[in-house]
């Protein structure tokens, strides 16, 4: 079987049984990871989210709109960025997913704890992502599902 024709198959199934929604990326906030245009599958009954999740949730400060991004801080953990490095209860993250060129910033963000049931996000593009470095956490009743499956680029 084509590869095409398994991924339409597996897409199928997972929407006839409703856990599984397609999205668009619109944006530059995830590069290199997933490009603008990219056509993802999200997975709406996902049970426990984890660092590193990458998710997509209504915009806290307005629920008509959709952002994808990706889980760094859990609720109840201390998170503190210093020279674009990012700290979770004062150890350095490991984030092999980020692309250096997309990150040149060496921003700072005094620390702050998570407030239970809250999420901190960042985009993987973080020179060019609208993140909660801006606009604060995103509730867990506000995530809609997590990236199951890319794509790709259909243009």
């Amino acid at each position: 079987m084509k590869k095409c024709s398994f991924i339409f198959l597996i897409f199928l199934l997972l929407v006839n049984f409703g856990c599984a929604v397609p999205v668009k990326m619109e944006g530059i906030s995830m590069l290199p990871n997933i490009k603008e245009g990219d056509r993802l599958i999200v997975n709406t009954e996902y049970g426990e989210l984890k660092r590193g999740d990458v998710i997509v949730h209504l915009y806290p400060r307005d629920q008509t709109r959709f952002y994808i991004k990706r889980i760094i801080g859990l609720p109840n953990e201390t998170i503190e960025i210093k020279a674009g490095k990012v700290f979770i209860n004062d150890s350095e993250l490991n984030e092999n997913y980020l692309d250096q060129n997309y990150n040149q910033s060496q921003s700072n963000l005094s620390a702050r704890k998570i407030e239970a049931g809250s999420y901190f996000v960042m985009g993987d593009n973080r020179d060019n992502s609208s993140d909660s470095r801006l606009w604060g956490t995103v509730k867990k009743e506000l995530i809609q599902g997590t990236l199951l499956l890319n794509y790709g680029n259909n243009k």
